[in-house]
């Protein structure tokens, strides 16, 4: 498996509309292990599917200043998902998570919904594209209460989410943005 971390700045790997396949899914978490002082992940369009995400999880917990990890478009689906998020609760310094178009579903949703909170800094998740519906959306809605920073969140696009939940959803992000904004003058 080829890895190519260019200079500068050495801290960050795109490995964007690579082609995979088993053998570089296997791969890839061993030689990103290594790379503990990575600040930016981007491996997405590299269809690593359930499997990919299942290898990667224990190595993206080693990567503790990590602060940006694109995900997106790699199929992952519920079990990926479920596979990647122990270790996303683990990155206290992240800043950006981008799990766009992983068809996670509203189960995906759910679980990534337990860790938001633990996410102090998050301050952009884009979950679109995720076929999540209003149950994704809801569990979405209850993990946003618990969120300590502001994030924007890309939600609307192929979700399939009602007009009535997506709104109680902007509610939210509004109340935690209003909250923060009283914290600060």
């Amino acid at each position: 498996f080829f890895l190519m971390i260019r200079r500068p700045p050495r801290s960050t790997l795109d490995r964007s509309s690579a082609a995979s396949d088993v053998y570089k899914r296997q791969a890839l978490a061993p030689a990103i292990w290594k790379l503990k002082s990575l600040s930016r992940l981007d491996i997405g369009i590299n269809k690593i599917g359930s499997d990919g995400a299942k290898a990667l999880g224990p190595a993206l917990k080693e990567l503790k200043s990590l602060i940006a990890l694109y995900i997106g478009k790699n199929d992952i689906g519920s079990e990926g998902m479920k596979a990647l998020t122990p270790a996303i609760k683990e990155l206290k310094s992240l800043t950006t998570l981008y799990i766009e178009n992983n068809n996670i579903g509203a189960e995906g949703a759910k679980i990534i919904s337990t860790v938001l909170k633990e996410l102090r800094i998050l301050s952009a998740l884009n979950i679109e594209g995720n076929n999540i519906g209003n149950e994704g959306a809801r569990a979405l809605e209850k993990g946003l209460n618990g969120v300590k920073s502001f994030p924007a969140v890309g939600i609307s696009n192929g979700n399939n989410i009602d007009a009535t939940v997506l709104k109680s959803l902007e509610g939210v992000c509004a109340k935690v943005e209003q909250e923060l904004t009283h914290q600060f003058t």
